[in-house]
């Protein structure tokens, strides 16, 4: 039997194990504002796509608007075996994440594999990428996989350039140092999902335990590059289909153009001090 939408499948083994050993973890913070408006209904999209797949989620929320709230508590009460929210999280962006995972982990030892993504990636969740990015976890090809965008070119040109400057910067970074990467395939960074097993939790809960990084944009980035640094880990590209949905917003957002820039900004000296 298989899960399937008109052009996709996914193996009844693959649900189980979804239901059985994965874990999805992100943060949410929506306010009373129009782009928060739009964002919040991709991340409904997502969570109806996981509830469909079986896949257990975590959750921590610093939001203000309440109709978000109100909506996910109710979803919360009618899933409550499969999601699970920490409300009114006041640490830093990153700072909650790290917690929200380390509060699973310590509730719930047997997990075996974590899925990271931000809360309006629901392109992530279609039957024919989750079979794409769990089976070299499963298949024990892959301690981390870093999912790769082959629609990328649809988001705003301004965007679009940003990423490509400082993925080329990084990709190459990696190259001049000599790190043995051993596929031919770039890791795409800036896109931030990971598929990881409890190999790389350490990286990933152990990263600015100093409080000396910005620890914003760079916590998936750096940890990552270390890892294809340090030659331990097996870690693999995976392609992916993917619809960028915010283009229209974005284009007529200044605050964004300007968060993106200073994103760009912190994050070169970022891997500049690191690397």
């Amino acid at each position: 039997m298989y899960l399937q939408t008109k052009q996709e499948v996914i193996s009844n083994n693959e649900v189980l194990t979804l239901k059985k050993d994965f874990l999805v973890f992100t943060s949410t913070q929506y306010w009373e504002d129009e782009i928060s408006n739009i964002r919040l209904e991709l991340f409904f999209k997502t969570l109806d796509r996981l509830l469909l797949l079986w896949i257990k989620i975590t959750i921590a929320d610093s939001s203000t608007n309440q109709n978000f709230i109100n909506r996910l508590k109710e979803y919360e009460n009618l899933w409550n075996w499969k999601i699970f929210v920490l409300y009114w999280c006041n640490e830093s962006m990153w700072e909650k994440r790290r917690r929200c995972l380390k509060e699973w982990i310590e509730h719930f030892k047997n997990t075996k594999y974590y899925i990271w993504t931000e809360p309006e990636k629901y392109d992530l969740f279609s039957n024919t990428n989750i079979s794409k990015i769990i089976n070299p976890i499963l298949r024990w090809k892959a301690d981390l996989v870093v999912p790769k965008r082959n629609k990328k070119w649809q988001m705003p040109e301004f965007f679009d350039w940003i990423e490509q400057r400082w993925m080329n910067r990084a990709n190459k970074l990696i190259k001049k140092n000599n790190y043995k990467w051993k596929s031919n395939e770039e890791l795409d960074l800036w896109f931030w999902p990971k598929i990881f097993n409890n190999k790389w939790i350490n990286y990933y809960l152990g990263y600015n335990i100093d409080w000396n990084q910005i620890d914003l944009w760079d916590q998936h980035i750096i940890p990552t590059m270390q890892a294809v640094k340090d030659q331990v880990l097996r870690i693999m590209s995976v392609p992916i289909n993917y619809t960028y949905d915010q283009k229209e917003i974005e284009l007529e957002s200044k605050l964004l153009k300007e968060k993106r820039l200073q994103q760009y900004k912190k994050i070169k000296k970022s891997i500049t001090d690191n690397f």
